[in-house]
């Protein structure tokens, strides 16, 4: 595990379409540089649709930030979550390049942002943003409080919009990276222990 410093961020602002859009006002969407550079990549879906209705799909992250990573009582894991589910709907229809989609995966506190990928592939069909909730009312004869559960509706972003994000991002900011260590720089600064932890296992097969 690697910590890398944070050189530049920026978040879309601005949206428009020249025809009716079905998609967010204004799409959830950031970037981030990080210090780092020949790192593995993933890549962008780009071909007419490459969303369907039923296809699979599968999402990394972490889902409620770092609560399950400290289930135990400590930190007991540091990798993300794959989730999976299908492609429940497209905006606004089945269509070459659907203005957002929705996932049966549920969206919850640190979801956003976790790439949505194609199974059949892994290549990147979009990017987890929000969920739709389903809101209730708590009565008594004193007082009521609406409160919201999380569903299994979750939308996100599709591939295309993010590109186009990405490339108007490349426009608006430099990205530097003649000055920024590689990936095995980086590694090569933090080298594994050369002494023996002392950690021994035992295992025990159950037939």
């Amino acid at each position: 595990m690697l910590v890398v410093d944070v050189l530049g961020w920026n978040a879309l602002a601005r949206f428009s379409s020249s025809e009716t859009w079905y998609g967010k006002t204004i799409p959830d969407i950031g970037f981030v540089q990080l210090a780092v550079r020949e790192v593995p990549i993933l890549k962008l879906a780009s071909e007419k649709f490459y969303l369907k209705i039923g296809m699979e799909i599968a999402t990394l992250g972490y889902p409620m930030g770092n609560l399950p990573l400290t289930a135990l009582g400590k930190l007991n894991q540091a990798s993300p979550f794959l989730r999976h589910g299908v492609v429940s709907s497209l905006f606004p229809c089945p269509t070459a390049l659907p203005h957002g989609f929705t996932i049966d995966v549920m969206q919850q506190g640190g979801s956003s942002g976790s790439p949505v990928l194609r199974t059949s592939d892994g290549l990147v069909v979009g990017m987890m943003s929000s969920g739709v909730p389903e809101w209730r009312v708590a009565q008594s004869q004193q007082a009521s409080l609406a409160y919201s559960l999380n569903t299994n509706i979750s939308i996100a972003e599709p591939a295309h919009i993010l590109q186009k994000a990405l490339d108007e991002f490349r426009k608006v900011q430099a990205i530097k990276v003649d000055t920024v260590p590689t990936l095995a720089e980086q590694r090569a600064k933090s080298p594994k222990p050369d002494k023996d932890t002392g950690l021994t296992w035992d295992s025990c097969l159950t037939y």
